[in-house]
Order: C-alpha cells, then sequence, then structure tokens
C-alpha cells in the first residue's frame, strides 16, 4: 500500500478495491498522558494506490487494535474498547 501517514491498522475489502487505513493524527486533548494519540481514517478506492483522510465527526483515539472491511461500503474500526462503524 502506498500510504504516507504513519499507520497503525489497514484493511482492504475482499475484492480489494476499497482500503481503511487508521493513523496518528495528533495529541490527544482529553488524555493527561502526553503521549496519547488521536487517530485519523484515511480511505482508499484504487487498491491504496492514493488515499484520502476523512474529515470524521467524533474524536478517535486510544490504541487501534483491528480493522475489518468486509465490503466496499463498510468498515469496522476496533478502538481500545470502542467499535467504530465507518462507511465512506
Amino acid at each position: 500500500a502506498n500510504y504516507p501517514f504513519n499507520n497503525w491498522r489497514l484493511g482492504f475489502s475482499p475484492v480489494g478495491m476499497f482500503g481503511v487505513a487508521v493513523g496518528i493524527n495528533g495529541p490527544n486533548p482529553q488524555a493527561d498522558d502526553p503521549l496519547s494519540q488521536t487517530l485519523s481514517i484515511s480511505k482508499s478506492t484504487d487498491r491504496g494506490e492514493t488515499w484520502q483522510e476523512e474529515d470524521i465527526t467524533e474524536l478517535l483515539w486510544g490504541f487501534p487494535w483491528a480493522v475489518a472491511v468486509p465490503s466496499d461500503d463498510v468498515a469496522y474500526i476496533l478502538c481500545s474498547d470502542k467499535l467504530v462503524k465507518y462507511t465512506p
């Protein structure tokens, strides 16, 4: 994959065209730990050749344990103890 950011988790749909990556966006303003990071979601629709960072409304933070992309229109991200459903 041609992902330009420091990514922690990456997944592609079974066909492989749609990909989702979770990477570091910056420090977490809600945490006492200065090393805690907020996370960003990026998507690819061309097998990882190009990536577009998504503007998400909820703040994601913690450790992304897993990314599952069961189809071209949904992905699931397990982030610390929270399961986030992402639809592009």
